[in-house]
């Protein structure tokens, strides 16, 4: 809301076209777009590589819009819009501490029954040594 002014333009606006926010979020907006012809629709939500805009028929790409902001070109007609941001940086280190964590359980798991197979041998060991075959002396 910081550099929302309502009173100039709205979140996303167009020349010639009907924008209205149908849903909104902290990462995601639903439009209504009405657009006579193809056209620009710019916001006033800062830009990074991570939006993505999706209409009902494609992906619509994104662009830098006055050097600050984030945009893309609607098509002609009516169309509902789904912006919203997608980091796939947190994606990605997420998937690699998943299998990270993979790994140290699997490690933990390998030493836990590693130890318990040293201990399974030491006490064969130490019975065939305490418990050695006693001569009776004869018959």
């Amino acid at each position: 809301m910081l550099y929302e002014n309502l009173h100039v333009q709205p979140r996303f606006f167009g020349a010639g076209a009907r924008v209205q926010i149908a849903s909104a979020s902290g990462d995601a907006y639903v439009l209504d777009i009405d657009a006579p012809t193809s056209t620009l629709i710019s916001s006033s939500v800062g830009w990074s590589r991570w939006w993505r805009a999706d209409a009902a028929s494609a992906r619509l790409t994104t662009q830098l819009v006055d050097g600050t902001f984030i945009g893309f070109a609607a098509p002609p007609g009516h169309s509902t819009v789904r912006v919203r941001y997608v980091p796939v940086s947190f994606d990605i280190a997420a998937v690699v501490a998943l299998l990270a964590l993979m790994f140290l359980i699997c490690f933990m798991i390998r030493a836990r029954v590693q130890r318990f197979l040293d201990l399974r041998r030491r006490a064969l060991r130490d019975r065939d040594l305490v418990c050695a075959p006693l001569d009776p002396g004869g018959p």
